[in-house]
């Protein structure tokens, strides 16, 4: 395998799991919300949506990839 295909797929784990731990902080703050304590939705929702953002590019770059 390349390393320029390695590089990618690192990428990709990367954002897959920061995606992964954006959604647990919103599961989270949505859980405290609901039991009535102080909790950052707005950010916990913004970081899920940059989280997205990245996975996005990750898998575009690695199905684009040709090699």
């Amino acid at each position: 395998m390349s390393t320029r295909k390695q590089a990618i797929l690192r990428d990709l784990e990367s954002a897959s799991a920061r995606l992964a731990v954006a959604k647990q902080g919103l599961e989270d703050a949505e859980h405290l919300s609901r039991a009535g304590m102080a909790s950052d939705l707005v950010f916990a929702t913004y970081t899920v949506t940059g989280a997205v953002n990245e996975w996005n590019r990750a898998c575009a770059a690695y199905l684009s990839f040709k090699g």
